[in-house]
């Protein structure tokens, strides 16, 4: 099924500004590509990604094999 044109633009503008209030408390932070019809791009802000890295979940796990393994044990450390 598919959204009306406004559900879409409710659901784009609920968005907006979910993003716009993790920018202003200085979480994410956007650039806008001119050659891309303007399309802005969100991006997580150093100290989140510093801050995250420290998540025990975040941690990578390898293998001495590095057959892939350490994919299956990132995703069984996040309950999944």
């Amino acid at each position: 099924m598919f959204a009306s044109a406004a559900a879409q633009t409710a659901a784009s503008s609920s968005a907006w500004r979910r993003l716009a209030r993790l920018r202003a408390e200085g979480l994410v932070d956007r650039i806008t590509l001119p050659q891309a019809g303007r399309t802005r791009v969100w991006f997580p802000t150093p100290y989140v990604v510093q801050l995250a890295s420290e998540w025990r979940e975040m941690l990578c796990r390898t293998t001495s094999a590095g057959d892939g393994s350490e994919v299956q044990s990132g995703l069984a450390a996040g309950g999944r």
